[in-house]
């Protein structure tokens, strides 16, 4: 056995003595139970299932109405099943050193579920969710699956929209891009970089980066508008914001290199104390307001930053001096010396060309999911982490994390403008903890 298999044994056996997966005969067991879950075989009568209790390959997973389970595989696989909800568990076979082996099948009959992977998912081609003619498949995954049949999906997304201001997206979306121009991209917490292009979403600790021609508009969660400028790069360092607790957000945007238009949304007219903007060493607070910032030299810590006010009032600082800078005036910090307003420039900080965050046509709240009341029947699907292969009719759609897709009956998938809000603000999945499936529970 090689080292890195032994590793992985000897991590295999610690999950098993520490979480206690179910026994041979059995592929799963019911990590948590509330109200009335049954199993159901072909051939058998139906019984009950609690906490602890062993599942079979074929069984039927039945949850009725305000009752949910979380399921445990052997493979540490999590699957939280809502109300209302029918799960067939039609193969699990796991081999611990011999990945080409597994194989992981799942169809859900009714309802909808939330699954984190598993060890299964060291092999991708071996996991398939089939939902009626779809099928889903994963590439080191969270996801959330929902089968609309009825009125449960409209009633829940008008409940969604009443309560919009009271939650926060679950997918953790915290912006989504309204204009894309040329080359943009961001680059995650762990380095891995994506394209971005119309609707594809942002989360905190991204750095958003533009090429020498593109250029990017963004609305965020809290409806600040932000305008990155061509060869420029901005880090989403700290964002959250929930209106119904607005005094525990936070937004920290730092300018790495180039330019940025803003327009402060809903937290800086609430608490503008919790919202800062920084480039190098300088900083600046914000009073409802519309400003441009810009960088000199190949990176803000190298060289000075000008700022152009267009509306409100900012406070402009390098740690040690501050000034107050209102509308139409301008400012600067050299690089070693205090802030200072300053005569308007010989021409403008940023290209004419680029619009004005306050300029963009943007409804935030269809952008962040509460798209209306009207749900179609079929299957839809939200990643919360790593990427969903949705496929039917013969094509398939590749969801990356932040993104939801919609297949029908007989209709080719596609990838939905936003999150749906009976998904993002769905309190009964939310109530489990599914950070990581190579845990012990929730």
């Amino acid at each position: 056995m090689s080292a890195k298999q032994n590793r992985r044994h000897l991590l295999w056996l610690s999950l098993v003595l520490s979480c206690g997966v179910a026994h041979a005969e059995g592929i799963a067991r019911i990590e948590s139970a509330e109200g009335v879950v049954v199993a159901e075989h072909e051939g058998r009568a139906s019984r009950s299932l609690g906490k602890g209790s062993i599942l079979e390959k074929g069984e039927i997973v039945v949850t009725q109405n305000g009752s949910h389970a979380l399921l445990i595989f052997n493979d540490q696989t999590k699957v939280a099943v809502r109300p209302n909800s029918q799960l067939q568990l039609t193969d699990f076979v796991f081999h611990e050193q011999s990945p080409k082996q597994d194989s992981f099948v799942l169809n859900l009959l009714k309802g909808g579920l939330r699954q984190v992977t598993g060890f299964i998912g060291r092999n991708k081609s071996a996991y398939r969710l089939q939902a009626q003619s779809a099928t889903i498949g994963i590439r080191g995954t969270d996801f959330t699956a929902r089968l609309c049949e009825g009125l449960d999906c409209n009633i829940e997304q008008s409940a969604a929209q009443r309560e919009q201001a009271k939650t926060a997206p679950a997918s953790g979306t915290v912006g989504k891009a309204v204009w894309v121009q040329g080359s943009v991209s961001a680059k995650n917490e762990s380095g891995i970089l994506r394209q971005l292009s119309m609707a594809s979403p942002v989360f905190q600790g991204d750095v958003i980066i533009t090429g020498a021609e593109g250029a990017a508009g963004f609305v965020m969660i809290d409806n600040t508008r932000l305008v990155l400028a061509k060869d420029s790069q901005v880090s989403l360092t700290q964002y959250s914001f929930v209106a119904s607790k607005s005094d525990e957000g936070h937004e920290l945007v730092d300018l790495l290199k180039g330019g940025l238009r803003v327009v402060s949304g809903l937290l800086g007219k609430l608490h503008n104390d919790r919202v800062q903007y920084r480039a190098g060493t300088a900083t600046i607070g914000i009073r409802g307001t519309a400003f441009d910032m810009v960088c000199a030299g190949a990176s803000c810590l190298e060289g000075s930053l000008q700022v152009s006010m267009r509306s409100g009032e900012i406070s402009l600082g390098n740690g040690k001096n501050d000034i107050v800078v209102g509308a139409g005036q301008f400012a600067s910090i050299p690089k070693g010396a205090p802030p200072r307003l300053t005569p308007p420039p010989p021409q403008p900080l940023l290209s004419p060309q680029l619009p004005k965050p306050e300029d963009i046509k943007a409804d935030p709240v269809k952008l962040f999911g509460l798209t209306g009341s009207a749900v179609s029947k079929g299957l839809y699907v939200s990643v919360n982490a790593g990427e969903v292969v949705l496929a039917n009719a013969g094509k398939e759609v590749v969801l990356p994390r932040g993104s939801a897709g919609f297949t029908g009956a007989v209709q080719a998938p596609v990838q939905l403008p936003a999150v749906p809000g009976f998904m993002d603000n769905d309190r009964i999945l939310a109530h489990y903890t599914l950070t990581s499936a190579l845990s012990c529970g929730h």
